[in-house]
This record gives C-alpha cells, structure tokens and sequence, in this order.
C-alpha cells in the first residue's frame, strides 16, 4: 500500500527509549517519506485502528510535516542525524509503552547541530477529543528538537529562566497545532473536536483548562512573560492565549525573530540584566514584557467569565 509517501510493511517487533528498550511484539509498520531525508517510522497497535479508524491521524502525519515545514522553513528528515519513531497505542495494546502519558516527544542524545534521534508517543486513552490536534503539537517539539531552539536551551534559561523556556516551547506547540495545519473534516470516528481559531475559542479554551477554579490567573501583576506559568498554574490555554495575542497584534515573524535573536545575542552564563531584557523586547515590539502582559490581560478581560 503506498498512499501519499505512506507505505505499510506489516507486522513487527520493535523496541523503544519510552519503554526501556523492552521489545513490542507485532505492531503494525508503515514509512513515511517526505521526498528527501530519512523515513518517518509509524508503529500502530490493532486496536488503535479498531477503536478510532484505520490510518486516523497517522494517515495525515505527511501533510502535517510539510505545512510546518512550509512555516518553519527547514526540513528536519534531511538533517544526518535526525530521526523520528511514531507509537500509536492505547492502553488495551498490551504493549510495555507506558499507560499513564498523553502525548510526548522525547530526545535522548543532544543536537549539535546535525539533528538527533526523536520518539513521540501517542496514547489515545488518554486523549479524549479529536487528537490529530495533539500530533501536530508533538510534531512542533520534534521540529524543535532539531533547530537551534533545542541547542540554545541553557541561553533561554540563563535569559527568563524555566518558565520563560516553558513558555516559548508550549506556546509555539500550541499555536502550530491550531493555526499552521487545516484539519478536514473527521470521518474516522465521533470524537470532539478543538476547534481553536479566534479570542472567543482562545478564552473557552483557558477558561476549561482552569478546571472550575474561579480565577484562571492568580494576580494580575505580572512582569514577564514568564510570569503566566506560575500564575495560571501551568494553563496552556493561556500559554497559547499570550503566544497567540503577540502573534496577531505584533507579527508572528517578530515573534520569530524576538526567540531566534535570544538565542544569538545572549549566552548560556553571561549576566542578563532587566534593562537588557527591556531593550530586547522594545527592539521587536516597541513596549516592555509588563506592557504587553497588561494590554493583554485587558483584551481577554482578565481571563474572567463572560
């Protein structure tokens, strides 16, 4: 079978980092090819299929790879050491692939600049809407993972600390999964679909991840971009509300060009001032982190119900 570069070679036994290297026993095996670089490896439980549909989600992973390519503006399957394996399972797979995860990309050797090895997992027990939503957001860490934004991990770090990192990576992920990839429409099964596309979908989506609690930020002085983590308690509706609002009031390609220059004019252990951080944010936005951070409280009305 060869649909689209996918191409089914049967049943398999393979092993994997996020099983411990403990063998999976026939498991279905496809390839991707995306026209140049290594094969995309898809492994595939029974069940999986039974459940959701033959080929839903795995079935649109090329079109998903090249309309983040086409923003990204690089090919991750071309870099020499890159790789990507696929797991799509559920949780009656009887499989040693771990039942307490959603979704994860992980990467256990580090990127110098020549690519690395990537596995993403996909439990679709644990996704409870339409999670062709979720794929693309995993596929945003996996282009990641292979850029320079991986590699200059400890610069973010050293510049806004973990949440700030958080925060760049989550948002972009999110804001990949809604805004770069146009979903047809699901035929494959019944499950709901996200639909995040404007302010009002944005706002729903913070208010549910808030889980009922009355405030979905705690404060309202906030001071860095870093600051919304901690406050919404790891929200990422409002991860991707904040990402989101910069991108449409300031250009996505500014915001762009703000995580790339990080990246290339600090250091991994230079002292970085707030003066400097000030500077950095008016060269892309003509305002301060806390001057975007209150005009965007505003415009989403403090995240309280409308």
């Amino acid at each position: 079978m060869n649909k689209e570069g996918l191409s089914y070679h049967g049943k398999t036994d393979v092993r994997s980092k996020y099983a411990d290297e403990k063998v999976i026993k026939d498991i279905n095996h496809y390839t991707l090819n995306m026209g140049s670089g290594k094969q995309i490896n898809i492994y595939v439980t029974d069940d999986y299929d039974q459940k959701y549909g033959k080929e839903f989600a795995y079935g649109e992973l090329g079109e998903m790879l090249s309309a983040i390519e086409e923003k990204r503006g690089f090919k991750p399957y071309d870099l020499p050491h890159s790789s990507l394996d696929i797991y799509f399972y559920t949780n009656e797979s009887n499989t040693p692939l771990p039942p307490d995860r959603q979704a994860n990309t992980g990467a256990w050797i580090l990127n110098c600049g020549t690519g690395m090895p990537n596995e993403i997992i996909m439990n679709a027990s644990r996704l409870h809407r339409d999670h062709r939503q979720t794929l693309v957001h995993e596929l945003s860490h996996y282009f990641d993972n292979q850029s320079y934004f991986t590699m200059s991990k400890n610069t973010y770090l050293n510049y806004g600390g973990e949440d700030f990192y958080f925060w760049l990576s989550e948002g972009a992920a999110e804001y990949c999964s809604c805004f770069y990839y146009s979903y047809p429409a699901n035929t494959k099964n019944k499950l709901a679909t996200f639909d995040i596309k404007d302010r009002a979908s944005i706002f729903q989506y913070a208010i549910q991840q808030a889980g009922g609690r009355a405030k979905v930020i705690e404060g309202t002085s906030l001071r860095s971009f870093a600051d919304i983590v901690k406050a919404s308690k790891g929200n990422y509706g409002v991860i991707l509300a904040l990402y989101w609002y910069i991108a449409v009031q300031y250009g996505l390609e500014q915001l762009h060009l703000y995580t790339k220059y990080i990246a290339e004019h600090y250091t991994s252990s230079g002292l970085i001032s707030m003066e400097d951080r000030e500077d950095t944010t008016r060269k892309f936005f003509n305002k301060t982190e806390s001057q975007i951070l209150e005009e965007w409280l505003v415009y989403f009305n403090y995240f309280k119900s409308e």
